[in-house]
């Protein structure tokens, strides 16, 4: 594991929780693979894993002072987890947004400037449908990569503010 300011969240989080973090593994996993499943809109080029790994830099920044300060200030597991995850899948709606809202047969070259800007003002919304979706039907991908008790904490307790972070 890298001990590192990028690393910071994933260690406290593998470190302290197990459970949370083998579910974060797999989001991520699915995260990537969303991105490297589609081509992505030109002008959406900024986001992505590499994206995703700056923030969760930049928070693991921002949260190790506050440790430092005040030692009895520390997030639970659950914290940790939507957190983490939430930075891992929070642009996602950027790469399935064309596809899934637009229905775009021609692809990517085929959207006009109007609905590239729609896209980009909507991902956060795409992103949220997608992972409140997740609650009632997983996608095939987590289905088969989720443990059975991974299942039921993503359905029963993150999906809704896990979609509200993104």
């Amino acid at each position: 594991m890298n001990k590192t300011a990028n690393g910071f969240i994933e260690q406290k989080l593998e470190q302290g929780h197990p459970e949370y973090f083998s579910l974060y593994r797999v989001l991520k996993t699915w995260a990537g693979d969303i991105w490297n499943a589609y081509t992505t809109v030109p002008e959406q080029i900024d986001h992505g894993p590499a994206h995703s790994a700056k923030m969760l830099e930049y928070a693991g920044i921002l949260l190790k002072p506050l440790r430092k300060k005040n030692s009895s200030y520390r997030l639970n597991g659950g914290e940790l987890f939507l957190l983490a995850a939430a930075i891992v899948l929070h642009d996602i709606g950027m790469q399935i947004g064309w596809r899934e809202f637009l229905d775009i047969d021609a692809g990517v070259a085929a959207l006009t400037p109007h609905q590239r800007q729609l896209i980009r003002h909507k991902h956060a919304d795409t992103t949220a449908h997608v992972l409140e979706n997740v609650q009632s039907a997983l996608p095939n991908w987590l289905e088969k990569n989720l443990t059975g008790d991974q299942q039921k904490t993503l359905r029963r307790d993150m999906c809704q503010p896990l979609a509200l972070v993104c």
